[in-house]
C-alpha cells in the first residue's frame, strides 16, 4: 500500500459519486510540519521513515507508524486548521482505515 500511495495519487468514489483523492504528499507535509514544533503529534516519526533504503523499505513497522492512527488524527488536524489541503482529510480517512486494518490484522480474537 505504501509503495504504491508514494507512486501514485489513489482515487476513490465517495457516498455523492465525487472523486476523493489520497496522496503521500499529504503525510509527508503533515510529518514536515510536525517535525518543526517541540511537541509533536507523532513523535515516532523520523526522516527514516520517508526516505527509505531497501533494507527499511520491508520493514512493516516504518509502514505501521507512518499509516497509524496519530498521523490521521494529525493530517486531519492540519487540514481543518488550513496547513493542508482541505483534501487531505480523505487522506486521513484513508490512513485510519488502514490503521484498523493493522490492527485487526495483528487482534487474536474476534470482536464484534
Amino acid at each position: 500500500t505504501r509503495s504504491n500511495l508514494e507512486k501514485y495519487v489513489f482515487e476513490v468514489k465517495g457516498e455523492n459519486g465525487r472523486k476523493k483523492h489520497i496522496k503521500w504528499a499529504h503525510i509527508y507535509a503533515f510529518y514536515e510540519h510536525d517535525s518543526q514544533l517541540p511537541i509533536r503529534k507523532t513523535h515516532k516519526l523520523t526522516r527514516g521513515h520517508f526516505v527509505l533504503n531497501s533494507f527499511s523499505k520491508m520493514r512493516v513497522s516504518k509502514h505501521t507508524q507512518v499509516l497509524s492512527h496519530s498521523a490521521a488524527a494529525g493530517v486531519y488536524t492540519y487540514a481543518a486548521l488550513g496547513k493542508l489541503p482541505g483534501e487531505a482529510v480523505y487522506t486521513a480517512e484513508f490512513i485510519e482505515m488502514v490503521d484498523g486494518l493493522f490492527d485487526s490484522f495483528n487482534s487474536r480474537f474476534f470482536k464484534d
